[in-house]
């Protein structure tokens, strides 16, 4: 049985080997002991976790005392990939290195850009240019913005996920640590800007994840505690911004992110959208 801890919804591990058909778990109430919630078995649908190819199906979920969600970008609501390893490839170019070859895997996919292009060159062997690190992020951004506009497309299922969520009555955000020009365009592009009340980046409050400032400087802008909200996201350092902000962490298991989200306590595992129960209850 799933145990209780402080601020956190937690859920059975459905990580492992179950058939699970009805799911208990205990959501913490304000001035009291914990509230039992069956999470209904009904009509699903199966998802793969792409790293250990576990075949998930997702339960209707309660989200009584939901009021916000907030969302990572890159990895949890848009498949970055090939735009960000093109973008690190053409830096290398810039800086008179070969480029990336095919297929690459970024080492780092969850830091800002800076951190990215320097664990590029620390993988690659590369020197660090004397216009230091600030500046080799600077033109990683450069480059990325020069990508195809829809060259990043959004996964399976989030356009009429969130709209749904919105049609809740949800407040949604999204906090990236992508530079916050760069989000909003990557998030028109993707035909969802419009669904967002706030976008934070990385330039938005001076921090990033995983520290909680950017987490806490977007669920102030939307009025919203951070016991009433969610934050969704693929690595640990988005686990890692949740749990330190206190809000509760919804893991998209299908995006960059590797088994080190594990360490973090979270609400759910998920690997695919159009498996996502829809927050029907979270108002209520």
């Amino acid at each position: 049985m799933a145990r209780v801890e402080p601020a956190f919804q937690r859920l059975i591990d459905l990580n492992g080997a179950f058939d699970v058909r009805d799911v208990l778990i205990f959501l913490n109430q304000p001035g009291g002991g914990p509230k039992p919630v069956v999470l209904q078995a009904g009509p699903s649908r199966p998802t793969i976790d792409r790293m250990t190819g576990t075949d998930h199906t997702l339960q209707t979920m309660d989200w009584t005392g939901v009021r916000a969600m907030v969302f990572d970008m890159d990895g949890t609501l848009l498949n970055t990939e090939h735009a960000i390893v093109t973008a690190a490839s053409q830096t290398l170019v810039q800086l008179g290195h070969a480029p990336l070859p095919a297929a690459y895997r970024m080492p780092n996919m969850f830091g800002t850009a800076a951190d990215l292009m320097a664990d590029v060159l620390k993988e690659r062997q590369l020197p660090m240019p004397q216009a230091g690190k600030a500046q080799l992020g600077q033109w990683f951004e450069h480059h990325y913005a020069q990508q195809p506009p829809h060259g990043a497309p959004l996964y399976a299922g989030v356009r009429a996920w969130l709209q749904a969520a919105r049609d809740q009555g949800l407040a949604l955000a999204v906090c990236t640590n992508k530079q916050h020009a760069l989000a909003l365009k990557g998030l028109e592009a993707a035909g969802i800007l419009e669904l967002f009340q706030v976008v934070t980046g990385r330039d938005s409050c001076g921090v990033a994840k995983p520290a909680p400032d950017p987490l806490l400087f977007t669920l102030g802008h939307l009025h919203v505690p951070p016991e009433a909200a969610v934050f969704f996201g693929d690595t640990h350092a988005d686990a890692a911004c949740a749990q330190a902000a206190g809000v509760r962490f919804a893991w998209f298991t299908a995006g960059f992110g590797t088994d080190l989200v594990r360490q973090y306590p979270r609400v759910l595992d998920f690997a695919d959208y159009r498996g996502l129960p829809l927050p029907t209850a979270a108002l209520a």
